[in-house]
């Protein structure tokens, strides 16, 4: 079982919506059962497309498909050790801020065929073990 509870990403914005060459300020929350010992934790903010669609039938169909990655930011939160680090058992709070870049990117889509998706995540990067 995973000694990670409750894991919380909030930003501080009052619609939560955002553009090019805005900056992202937040938190990152969670609670440690346990002292644990962490690769590193980051976030991350990403924007991709996707497209796949099919013409033809039979023996004539053809798939066509593309990905594009528009941008990819990503803030340390705890920089990543071989050795790992140790974090207390209790609740923990890292502030991040990252700023997306000044480029003409579209609105998020999602439809049939494709879809254009933002992303902000959150990782705490474990070694594996076993219990």
């Amino acid at each position: 079982m995973s000694p990670i509870e409750n894991l919380s990403l909030t930003c501080d914005s009052a619609n939560n919506t955002f553009s090019e060459g805005d900056t992202i300020v937040g938190m990152l929350s969670f609670n440690l059962t346990k002292d644990t010992k962490v690769k590193g934790i980051f976030v991350k903010a990403k924007g991709d497309a996707h497209v796949h669609w099919s013409e033809g039938s039979g023996d004539d169909e053809r798939s066509y498909s593309a990905r594009k990655r528009y941008f990819k930011v990503k803030e340390h939160l705890v920089t990543e050790k071989a050795e790992g680090n140790v974090l207390s058992k209790g609740i923990h709070h890292f502030k991040f801020k990252m700023t997306i870049p000044e480029e003409n990117m579209p609105s998020s889509f999602k439809g049939a065929h494709g879809s254009i998706v933002y992303k902000l995540e959150a990782k705490v990067s474990r070694k594996w073990h076993w219990s």
